[in-house]
């Protein structure tokens, strides 16, 4: 977790929420479904000590012609309660995945698949790179009575996570990245002893927008390379260009070509 963010500007920072009931159909296999992080939610292990229902599902979308996939969050206790209705908190990364500041141009679609699974795919940045399900399961957690308690609950998730693969050689430590959030972001100059009312449960969902602004707005124009393939994991053929920039029209990630607000009204 290069920057860590508190969870309620997460919250604030929300396009969109429901209340409704959710069922998810039979998991799916993410893009770059070999990264270490994945697993740990996706296909827990019998050593691990937390465990989140994480699901990868995919659908046909007929306004970009291709499937798209995305992550579901589920509460711990979603299975338990058939006729439980929840609220329904949809995340939407905005332009880019993970911005680096390194420009890259790609020509060939080995590298770009490979590049696309370094970086990830757009609907992987809250899980992975805000680290959403962990930060939203501890806050979800009754057990956490204390802010105090929220802090060392963090600590020992991201520790874990850890363990696992699931943080790199420059990331924060565990114990950082929970006083992070807690100490310096969500309750800073506070007393540890303060009690903390734990958030309402809820289905997270994180879609993949491209980069397309979640808009329809482009005047009719192609903003990025059209995508040459249906298929949900998104492949490069010859001849496509891929250049990965901080600076917005510039060439991406094939895909992109608008009508992305109309996408995610039918995704919901």
């Amino acid at each position: 977790m290069k920057d860590p963010k508190k969870f309620w500007i997460i919250l604030s920072s929300v396009l969109l929420i429901l209340i409704g009931s959710f069922r998810t159909s039979s998991a799916q296999i993410p893009c770059c479904s070999e990264d270490p992080a994945l697993s740990y939610f996706l296909f827990p292990k019998a050593s691990q000590t937390y465990r989140y229902l994480v699901r990868y599902e995919v659908f046909f979308s007929n306004v970009l012609n291709k499937e798209k996939g995305f992550f579901v969050i589920l509460p711990e206790d979603f299975y338990q309660g058939p006729v439980a209705k929840y609220p329904v908190l949809f995340l939407l990364h905005g332009y880019n995945f993970h911005r680096t500041g390194i420009w890259w141009k790609v020509t060939s679609p080995e590298k770009a698949k490979r590049l696309l699974c370094e970086v990830k795919e757009e609907e992987y940045h809250w899980l992975l790179h805000e680290d959403v399900a962990i930060i939203a399961y501890a806050m979800m957690d009754s057990k956490n009575r204390t802010y105090g308690d929220l802090e060392k609950s963090l600590e020992l998730r991201f520790r874990e996570f850890s363990q696992f693969g699931g943080l790199g050689k420059g990331d924060y430590r565990p114990k950082e990245i929970a006083q992070s959030i807690i100490s310096h972001n969500l309750h800073p100059g506070g007393n540890p002893n303060d009690p903390f009312h734990p958030l309402q449960r809820m289905v997270i969902i994180l879609p993949d927008g491209d980069n397309g602004f979640y808009t329809d707005e482009n005047n009719g124009k192609r903003l990025f390379p059209e995508t040459k393939t249906q298929k949900v994991c998104d492949d490069f053929y010859p001849g496509e260009a891929m250049n990965y920039s901080l600076f917005p029209f510039l060439y991406m990630k094939p895909g992109a070509t608008g009508k992305h607000e109309s996408y995610f009204f039918e995704l919901l």
